[in-house]
């Protein structure tokens, strides 16, 4: 069975092994995607159930064209960018009160 055909069957029909197949196919690919961008082991996990939450909710939706490889590469990376900025970003400094300041 093919990714759409999958994917269609978990839409259609809520068939969980349907969904774990398509998970099982696809997760390392995501995975390293997401660990690539970011660099993290645990954000790079977060970043890989979203993408899947994100196909499961979108499984009715997504037309019958799609290669599922590629939306699952290109879903990964917002995530992957918004992790990595979030990572780079820090926090101001804030300046020293003087001793007698509340």
């Amino acid at each position: 069975m093919g990714d759409m055909e999958l994917l269609e069957e978990y839409g259609s029909r809520g068939s969980e092994e349907a969904f774990a197949t398509l998970v099982s196919r696809h997760i390392n690919m995501v995975y390293s995607v997401a660990l690539r961008h970011v660099g993290n082991l645990h954000n790079a996990l977060e970043i890989t159930q979203a993408v899947f939450i994100i196909l499961a909710k979108k499984s009715r939706t997504l037309r019958r064209e799609t290669i599922i490889s590629g939306w699952l590469f290109q879903t990964a990376f917002p995530p992957t960018r918004w992790k990595r900025r979030r990572r780079d970003w820090h926090w101001p400094s804030l300046p020293r009160r003087s001793k007698g300041q509340p």
